[in-house]
């Protein structure tokens, strides 16, 4: 969806845990529970918004059927 330049929506992201996954020492991919920070922004260098948020639950390892993408939903004017 394009928006009008000054145009403003509601945007609902659902996060995937296996967004977080990095690779552990033994070459896998795991999700393990800890303070995660969420960054939004024009840029690396210019961040517009923070967000702080603990994962729980036990590690694990996920595989190539990982989830990559957030899934988004554009919430209706109103």
């Amino acid at each position: 969806m394009e928006l009008a330049p000054g145009q403003t929506r509601t945007v609902r992201l659902r996060l995937h845990a296996d967004l977080t996954s990095y690779t552990g020492r033994a070459g896998h991919r795991l999700v393990e529970a800890g303070d995660v920070e969420l960054r939004v922004g024009a840029s690396s260098v210019d961040i517009r918004a923070t967000l702080r948020l603990m994962l729980t639950g036990a590690e694990r390892t996920v595989g190539v059927d990982r989830v990559l993408h957030p899934d988004v939903t554009v919430l209706p004017t109103g």
